[in-house]
This record gives structure tokens, sequence and C-alpha cells, in this order.
């Protein structure tokens, strides 16, 4: 499985993809009555995941980070597209942008804004 941290990352994550979440991960200390929090947790309700509270610790080791504002999302694996399925990029009319490890939704808005800037100059 992935593991996906963040209220934001989460939250863009359980109202936009598409891909199959299997449970909703949530420190013992975090503050459940934080509107933030308690929509995810209401849309991962009504999307049939399973919401499960954990030690902060055991979270911590499994996302390799202590920032990681009290969520995991854990979901299956992403397929990636392989690289021959790329084939005819060099007859689009415009600019393509290939990304990899991009690991929160305001960094892929960040980059598309850039790019736009650029291809405007």
């Amino acid at each position: 499985p992935d593991f996906i941290y963040g209220t934001n990352s989460i939250a863009s994550t359980i109202y936009g993809s598409r891909s199959n979440h299997l449970e909703l991960m949530i420190s013992e200390t975090a503050d459940t009555d934080k509107p933030r929090i308690l929509n995810i947790i209401n849309r991962c309700r009504e999307l049939k995941i399973n919401v499960k509270h954990y030690q902060r610790n055991k979270l911590e080791k499994l996302v390799r980070e202590e920032n990681f504002q009290h969520l995991v999302l854990k979901t299956s694996k992403l397929e990636y597209s392989n690289i021959s399925s790329l084939q005819g990029l060099d007859k689009l009319d415009g600019p393509v942008i290939l990304l990899d490890q991009v690991s929160d939704p305001f960094d892929m808005g960040a980059i598309i804004r850039s790019a736009f800037f650029f291809v405007s100059l």
C-alpha cells in the first residue's frame, strides 16, 4: 500500500481521486473536533473507508515524518504508466511537464502556475 499524510494531501485525495482507499489512520492525540479533520473523517465514512485510531509514535514510524498532522491515509498502490506510453509527446502542440514524486497536490498547483508563467513569456 501507499501512505498519504497531512490534512491538505488527504483532503485532496479523498475528494478528487478514485483510488482504492483502505483506511484513515488517526493519531490518538488528534483534535478530531477541528473542522478540517472532522470533514476528512466524515468524508472517509461517506466513502466507506475504515477509520481507526493509532498511537502517534506508530504513525510517525510508518510515514517517517514527525509533522504528519495526525492523519495518514492508507491507499492501494498507485499504478504508474510505463515510459513507452509517452510516445508521441513530440507531436503535441505546447509544453509537456513530466513529474516524479510529487507528494503534495499544492506543489502540483505551484508547478502548473510556474510553467504557465514561463510559457506565456
